[in-house]
């Protein structure tokens, strides 16, 4: 019994402990993960090419799939990804990146259409992340589409 007792509050203090790491593991999953604002750029995807290739966050690709019918890098039917770590962990590095080369790198190497930035984080399959978007305002890209939650980008002249 003392066994037991001991092994209870061993295990009550550890989850007491790890109680305040919950909140920043939980809280992005509380946020909206789809913005409005997506909702009509995912309709103007529709206009775009079928074979239009979607740079976006898990939750941005799904949206894309799902309304427009047009391939995200990641997201929506993993069964059709070549290599999902190896995608998620380039999306990973487009959104967070300061350099328009490496942005310009990763763009070129899927072949790309089209970058998609909403105005919240984006889950690119390694935890939320804020993307840096300062780097879209290189010459290399123009906007596409926007509207005040979401901004996508192509490729200047292309």
């Amino acid at each position: 019994m003392k066994k037991e007792l001991i092994a209870i509050v061993a295990a009550t203090l550890m989850a007491a402990a790890g109680i305040g790491q919950l909140d920043h593991y939980v809280s992005p999953w509380l946020n909206p993960v789809v913005l409005p604002g997506e909702l009509a750029a995912a309709k103007w995807a529709r206009s775009t090419p079928r074979s239009s290739l979607f740079l976006a966050g898990i939750f941005g690709g799904e949206l894309v799939m799902g309304i427009a019918a047009r391939p995200s890098l990641i997201g929506g039917d993993w069964a059709a990804n070549k290599n999902s770590p190896r995608q998620m962990g380039d999306m990973q590095e487009f959104y967070l990146t300061p350099s328009p080369d490496v942005a310009k790198h990763i763009w070129e190497k899927y072949n790309a259409s089209y970058a998609w930035f909403p105005s919240r984080e984006v889950y690119a399959g390694y935890g939320f992340i804020q993307p840096n978007e300062k780097k879209m305002s290189s010459s290399y890209f123009e906007i596409a589409y926007s509207n005040s939650e979401v901004r996508i980008y192509k490729l200047r002249g292309s």
